[in-house]
């Protein structure tokens, strides 16, 4: 039988105890086998990430390492940064349900892979303050949120929603890399 995975994309810089509740939650509610993080490149209507991708992709190594139910895409081989070409790659191998979260849901209108993500996986979009499941065009996942933002973590706030785990690690990158482009 083929396993279920939860897909969640996203920049992760850096990853934080928000996204890793997501992915867990939505393990449990759907019922999957494990969930996928997809380290993507910055996106384009976003700002530039501060962490380069190789850093992003070990520090979510390094924050779920022990936890059987979350697994790094290039983990099981998949290195491709666009979320629809992991989701195309992951689809051959089991079945898929692709996480965003509802403020990045509000702009998939906008986004033209979304038509080809949803050939391959079903799409849900989880609860973010700040946004109301309205503005949202795709169904909410019933899970609880966390209150924790990357940008804030970036601007020094919030370190302790980085896991303990990475924290000394991801807070010294983050300022090397705030350091060099100031």
């Amino acid at each position: 039988m083929r396993p279920t995975w939860v897909v969640v994309g996203g920049t992760f810089d850096p990853i934080h105890v928000g996204h890793i509740h997501i992915a867990r939650a939505a393990v449990s509610v759907l019922g999957a086998d494990r969930a996928v993080l997809a380290v993507g490149d910055a996106h384009p209507h976003r700002e530039p990430t501060v962490l380069d991708r190789d850093e992003r992709i070990a520090l979510v190594r390094a924050a779920i390492e022990g936890d059987a139910s979350l697994v790094e895409a290039g983990q099981v081989g998949v290195e491709d940064a666009s979320l629809v070409s992991a989701v195309r790659r992951l689809a051959r191998r089991g079945r898929l349900h692709v996480v965003f979260g509802a403020d990045s849901a509000a702009r998939l209108v906008n986004w033209g892979g979304l038509a080809e993500l949803s050939r391959y996986a079903m799409v849900w979009a989880v609860p973010r303050s700040g946004t109301a499941p309205c503005q949202v065009p795709v169904p909410m996942l019933p899970v609880e949120s966390l209150d924790v933002s990357a940008s804030a973590i970036r601007r020094g706030a919030d370190h302790d929603c980085i896991p303990r785990s990475i924290r000394a690690t991801t807070t010294a990158a983050l300022a090397r890399n705030v350091e060099l482009t100031s």
